[in-house]
């Protein structure tokens, strides 16, 4: 998967009205690297929560 910087990140979510948290899972995801795995159990959160906003974003 392409990753983004963190200037490109915020570029490309700027319009976006996704959730804080959602938010903050996709940037590790796609900005540090990441697995959704690591990010979704920091937040305490469930996997399917995040998954169809992170799809969204990277399609």
């Amino acid at each position: 998967m392409k990753r983004l910087t963190s200037a490109q990140f915020l570029q490309a979510t700027s319009s976006l009205t996704m959730g804080v948290n959602a938010l903050e899972i996709v940037e590790g995801i796609v900005v540090d690297g990441k697995p959704q795995s690591d990010n979704v159990t920091a937040k305490q959160i469930k996997v399917g929560a995040v998954l169809p906003e992170y799809l969204a974003f990277i399609v």
